[in-house]
C-alpha cells in the first residue's frame, strides 16, 4: 500500500473577498505555526445524524486559530476596531465579516488529503 502524504505550505493565501486577485504585496497571507496531527483531526469538528442527515459542527475554532495560526499579514479593519494581526486576534475579534475567513482557514488546516495524480491509487 502506497500512503500519500502532502507537504502543505506555511503560508496561506485565503480566497477570501476576492484576496488572491490582488497584488501580492496586498494580500492577505496567514502564516502557520504546525498542522493539527492526524490522530486529534476529528476532535475538531463534530458529527451528528438527524431526520435531515448529517450535520458538521466546529465547535474549537478558537482553539484552531490559537494554536495553530501565526502572524497574519495585510488583514486591515475599519479604524477604531482592534487590530488583526495573528491566529489569537483573529479569534479573538468580534468583526462578524471575518467568519467566512475564519472557516477557510480552519478547512485549509484540517484538510487531510489531496487529489490524487493520474495512475494514482
Amino acid at each position: 500500500m502506497k500512503i500519500h502524504s502532502v507537504e502543505y505550505n506555511k503560508t496561506f493565501v485565503p480566497k477570501f473577498g476576492g484576496n488572491r486577485e490582488l497584488p501580492d504585496n496586498e494580500q492577505i497571507k496567514v502564516h502557520i505555526k504546525s498542522f493539527p496531527p492526524a490522530s486529534t483531526l476529528n476532535t475538531y469538528r463534530q458529527i451528528s445524524s438527524g431526520t435531515n442527515g448529517y450535520t458538521i459542527a466546529y465547535p474549537k475554532d478558537i482553539e484552531i486559530l490559537m494554536q495553530f495560526v501565526g502572524k497574519i499579514e495585510n488583514l486591515e479593519v475599519e479604524q477604531g476596531l482592534p487590530r488583526i494581526f495573528d491566529g489569537k486576534s483573529l479569534a479573538q475579534s468580534e468583526i462578524r465579516e471575518v467568519q467566512d475567513l475564519v472557516a477557510e482557514i480552519r478547512t485549509y488546516l484540517l484538510q487531510g488529503e489531496e487529489d490524487l495524480t493520474p495512475g494514482e491509487e
